[in-house]
């Protein structure tokens, strides 16, 4: 999960937001109550202007 969460740090400081995205994806699915893997994953979805996958994957997680 570190290695994955570093990645994906790394790729978002190097603008790669896409990149960056598949790894936090990547880190919640083996720990989907990180909060920190999701506030990551939605400022990278927010750079792209990906507003829409943002929120569907936030009332995902709000519904269950």
């Amino acid at each position: 999960l570190l290695l994955t969460f570093s990645q994906g740090n790394r790729h978002f400081k190097e603008g790669q937001y896409e990149e960056a995205i598949e790894k936090y994806t990547q880190g919640l699915m083996n720990d989907p109550n990180n909060a920190i893997l999701s506030a990551n994953r939605a400022m990278a979805l927010i750079k792209q202007e990906k507003y829409r996958l943002k929120n569907s994957f936030l009332l995902h997680k709000l519904q269950n």
